[in-house]
Protein backbone atom coordinates (compact mmCIF):
# COMPACT_ATOMS: atom_id res chain seq x y z
CA UNK A 1 0.00 0.00 0.00
CA UNK A 2 3.31 2.23 0.91
CA UNK A 3 4.55 1.78 -2.15
CA UNK A 4 1.18 2.80 -4.07
CA UNK A 5 0.97 5.98 -2.44
CA UNK A 6 4.63 6.76 -2.80
CA UNK A 7 3.66 6.25 -6.54
CA UNK A 8 0.53 8.41 -6.76
CA UNK A 9 1.99 11.17 -4.46
CA UNK A 10 4.86 11.34 -7.35
CA UNK A 11 2.78 11.23 -10.23
CA UNK A 12 0.29 14.09 -9.18
CA UNK A 13 3.78 16.16 -7.64
CA UNK A 14 5.46 15.69 -11.14
CA UNK A 15 2.25 15.94 -13.39
CA UNK A 16 1.24 19.24 -11.20
CA UNK A 17 -2.20 18.43 -12.73
CA UNK A 18 -5.82 17.42 -11.31
CA UNK A 19 -6.73 13.74 -12.50
CA UNK A 20 -9.39 11.53 -11.30
CA UNK A 21 -8.62 7.78 -10.09
CA UNK A 22 -9.30 6.51 -13.29
CA UNK A 23 -6.81 8.16 -15.08
CA UNK A 24 -4.48 7.74 -12.18
CA UNK A 25 -4.77 4.40 -12.45
CA UNK A 26 -4.20 4.26 -16.37
CA UNK A 27 -1.63 6.57 -16.55
CA UNK A 28 0.67 4.53 -13.96
CA UNK A 29 0.01 1.42 -16.61
CA UNK A 30 -2.69 0.12 -13.77
CA UNK A 31 0.43 -1.30 -11.98
CA UNK A 32 -2.35 -0.81 -9.20
CA UNK A 33 -5.74 -2.02 -8.95
CA UNK A 34 -8.18 1.02 -9.35
CA UNK A 35 -9.24 0.08 -5.45
CA UNK A 36 -5.54 0.27 -4.46
CA UNK A 37 -4.98 3.69 -6.14
CA UNK A 38 -8.27 4.98 -4.72
CA UNK A 39 -7.15 4.05 -1.30
CA UNK A 40 -3.59 5.99 -2.00
CA UNK A 41 -5.71 9.17 -3.26
CA UNK A 42 -7.54 8.91 0.10
CA UNK A 43 -4.78 8.25 2.31
CA UNK A 44 -3.31 11.36 0.24
CA UNK A 45 -6.04 13.33 1.19
CA UNK A 46 -6.14 12.55 4.58
CA UNK A 47 -2.62 13.44 4.99
CA UNK A 48 -3.45 16.46 3.72
CA UNK A 49 -1.22 16.73 0.44
CA UNK A 50 -3.77 15.75 -1.86
CA UNK A 51 -7.04 18.12 -2.39
CA UNK A 52 -10.08 16.63 -3.94
CA UNK A 53 -12.76 18.85 -5.72
CA UNK A 54 -16.39 16.14 -6.57
CA UNK A 55 -18.01 17.15 -9.49
CA UNK A 56 -21.17 15.21 -9.40
CA UNK A 57 -20.38 11.76 -9.14
CA UNK A 58 -16.66 11.98 -9.81
CA UNK A 59 -13.80 13.49 -7.76
CA UNK A 60 -10.73 15.19 -9.22
CA UNK A 61 -7.23 14.92 -7.41
CA UNK A 62 -4.71 17.54 -7.44
CA UNK A 63 -1.38 17.95 -5.43
CA UNK A 64 -1.53 20.78 -2.75
CA UNK A 65 0.02 23.94 -4.29
CA UNK A 66 2.38 25.78 -1.24
CA UNK A 67 0.22 28.75 -1.72
CA UNK A 68 -3.25 29.88 -2.19
CA UNK A 69 -2.81 31.04 -5.55
CA UNK A 70 -2.16 27.69 -6.85
CA UNK A 71 -4.60 26.27 -5.54
CA UNK A 72 -6.60 29.08 -7.45
CA UNK A 73 -4.60 27.59 -10.75
CA UNK A 74 -5.63 24.36 -10.18
CA UNK A 75 -9.64 25.40 -10.25
CA UNK A 76 -8.53 27.23 -13.26
CA UNK A 77 -7.19 23.83 -14.82
CA UNK A 78 -10.22 21.95 -13.36
CA UNK A 79 -12.71 24.54 -15.15
CA UNK A 80 -10.21 24.61 -18.23
CA UNK A 81 -11.20 20.65 -18.27
CA UNK A 82 -14.72 20.57 -17.47
CA UNK A 83 -14.91 23.47 -20.76
CA UNK A 84 -12.81 21.28 -23.44
CA UNK A 85 -14.61 17.84 -21.53
CA UNK A 86 -18.13 19.74 -23.20
CA UNK A 87 -16.30 20.51 -26.17
CA UNK A 88 -15.80 17.29 -27.16
CA UNK A 89 -18.74 15.83 -25.98
CA UNK A 90 -20.71 18.43 -28.28
CA UNK A 91 -18.41 17.49 -31.14
CA UNK A 92 -18.96 13.58 -30.46
CA UNK A 93 -22.81 14.35 -30.48
CA UNK A 94 -22.30 15.72 -34.24
CA UNK A 95 -20.46 12.96 -35.10
CA UNK A 96 -22.57 10.54 -33.81
CA UNK A 97 -25.87 12.31 -35.38
CA UNK A 98 -24.22 12.63 -38.56
CA UNK A 99 -23.28 8.80 -38.43
CA UNK A 100 -26.45 7.41 -37.36
CA UNK A 101 -28.45 9.58 -40.69
CA UNK A 102 -25.64 8.00 -42.85
CA UNK A 103 -26.05 4.54 -41.50
CA UNK A 104 -29.72 4.87 -41.20
CA UNK A 105 -29.40 6.25 -44.93
CA UNK A 106 -27.91 3.26 -46.39
CA UNK A 107 -29.68 1.15 -44.04
CA UNK A 108 -33.20 2.05 -46.07
CA UNK A 109 -31.22 1.70 -49.51
CA UNK A 110 -30.24 -1.42 -49.29
CA UNK A 111 -33.60 -2.77 -47.43
CA UNK A 112 -35.76 -1.87 -50.80
CA UNK A 113 -35.24 -4.03 -53.62
CA UNK A 114 -34.84 -1.13 -55.89
CA UNK A 115 -31.42 -1.66 -57.24
CA UNK A 116 -32.53 -5.04 -58.45
CA UNK A 117 -36.21 -3.84 -59.80
CA UNK A 118 -34.70 -1.41 -61.60
CA UNK A 119 -31.86 -3.80 -63.91
CA UNK A 120 -34.43 -5.96 -64.25
CA UNK A 121 -36.52 -3.08 -65.81
CA UNK A 122 -34.03 -1.91 -67.46
CA UNK A 123 -33.09 -4.87 -69.38
CA UNK A 124 -36.37 -5.21 -69.98
CA UNK A 125 -36.56 -1.94 -71.34
CA UNK A 126 -33.30 -2.22 -73.70
CA UNK A 127 -34.84 -5.50 -75.13
CA UNK A 128 -37.75 -3.66 -76.27
CA UNK A 129 -36.67 -0.72 -76.97
CA UNK A 130 -34.26 -2.35 -79.28
CA UNK A 131 -37.22 -4.77 -81.10
CA UNK A 132 -38.88 -1.12 -81.45
CA UNK A 133 -35.43 0.25 -82.98
CA UNK A 134 -35.48 -2.54 -85.30
CA UNK A 135 -38.91 -2.43 -86.32
CA UNK A 136 -38.56 1.15 -86.94
CA UNK A 137 -35.59 0.82 -89.23
CA UNK A 138 -37.62 -2.31 -91.12
CA UNK A 139 -40.20 -0.11 -91.32
CA UNK A 140 -38.34 3.23 -92.70
CA UNK A 141 -36.71 0.84 -95.09
CA UNK A 142 -39.36 -1.28 -96.54
CA UNK A 143 -41.51 0.58 -99.37
CA UNK A 144 -44.67 -0.69 -97.78
CA UNK A 145 -46.41 2.39 -96.41
CA UNK A 146 -47.94 2.31 -93.15
CA UNK A 147 -51.05 3.98 -92.28
CA UNK A 148 -50.69 7.20 -90.16
CA UNK A 149 -52.53 5.61 -87.06
CA UNK A 150 -50.09 2.50 -86.69
CA UNK A 151 -47.00 5.08 -87.21
CA UNK A 152 -47.97 7.02 -84.31
CA UNK A 153 -48.72 4.14 -82.24
CA UNK A 154 -45.10 2.94 -82.13
CA UNK A 155 -43.67 6.03 -81.79
CA UNK A 156 -46.42 6.32 -79.14
CA UNK A 157 -44.87 3.30 -77.81
CA UNK A 158 -41.65 4.19 -78.01
CA UNK A 159 -41.53 7.43 -76.35
CA UNK A 160 -43.67 5.58 -73.43
CA UNK A 161 -40.46 3.50 -72.92
CA UNK A 162 -37.95 5.89 -73.63
CA UNK A 163 -40.06 7.91 -70.66
CA UNK A 164 -40.16 5.82 -68.39
CA UNK A 165 -36.58 4.66 -68.99
CA UNK A 166 -35.28 8.28 -68.33
CA UNK A 167 -37.80 8.89 -65.57
CA UNK A 168 -36.70 5.81 -63.14
CA UNK A 169 -32.87 6.72 -64.12
CA UNK A 170 -33.89 10.24 -62.55
CA UNK A 171 -34.70 8.81 -59.70
CA UNK A 172 -32.88 6.39 -58.48
CA UNK A 173 -29.86 8.98 -59.43
CA UNK A 174 -31.57 11.55 -57.55
CA UNK A 175 -31.45 9.44 -54.33
CA UNK A 176 -27.86 7.96 -54.80
CA UNK A 177 -26.95 12.12 -55.25
CA UNK A 178 -28.92 12.67 -51.66
CA UNK A 179 -26.89 9.85 -50.17
CA UNK A 180 -23.52 11.38 -51.76
CA UNK A 181 -24.14 14.22 -49.39
CA UNK A 182 -23.00 12.78 -45.72
CA UNK A 183 -21.14 9.42 -47.55
CA UNK A 184 -17.60 9.48 -46.96
CA UNK A 185 -16.24 7.97 -49.97
CA UNK A 186 -16.88 8.65 -53.71
CA UNK A 187 -20.02 7.98 -55.90
CA UNK A 188 -18.13 5.30 -57.72
CA UNK A 189 -16.95 3.19 -54.59
CA UNK A 190 -20.43 3.90 -53.37
CA UNK A 191 -22.43 2.36 -56.73
CA UNK A 192 -19.72 -0.78 -56.49
CA UNK A 193 -21.33 -1.30 -52.71
CA UNK A 194 -24.87 -1.55 -53.60
CA UNK A 195 -24.31 -2.95 -56.44
CA UNK A 196 -26.16 -0.71 -58.87
CA UNK A 197 -24.64 -0.33 -62.14
CA UNK A 198 -25.28 2.59 -64.43
CA UNK A 199 -26.39 2.86 -68.26
CA UNK A 200 -22.80 4.28 -69.17
CA UNK A 201 -20.83 1.63 -67.70
CA UNK A 202 -22.98 -0.98 -69.38
CA UNK A 203 -22.79 1.02 -72.49
CA UNK A 204 -26.16 1.95 -72.73
CA UNK A 205 -27.78 5.45 -73.74
CA UNK A 206 -31.14 7.03 -73.73
CA UNK A 207 -32.21 7.88 -76.80
CA UNK A 208 -31.87 11.92 -77.38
Amino acid sequence: MEVAVEAVRNYLRDQNRPYNAIDVATNLHNEFGKAVIQKSLDKLVELDEVIVKVYGKQKIYGIKQCSGTSLDELNKKLSDIDAEEQRIAAEVQLVEKDLNQCQKTLKELRSEPITEELRKEITLLDTKVEALNTKWEKITLNPVQISAKEKEAIVKEYDKYVKEWRKRKSKCMAMVDAILENYPQTKAEFLEEVGIETDEAAEVFLPK
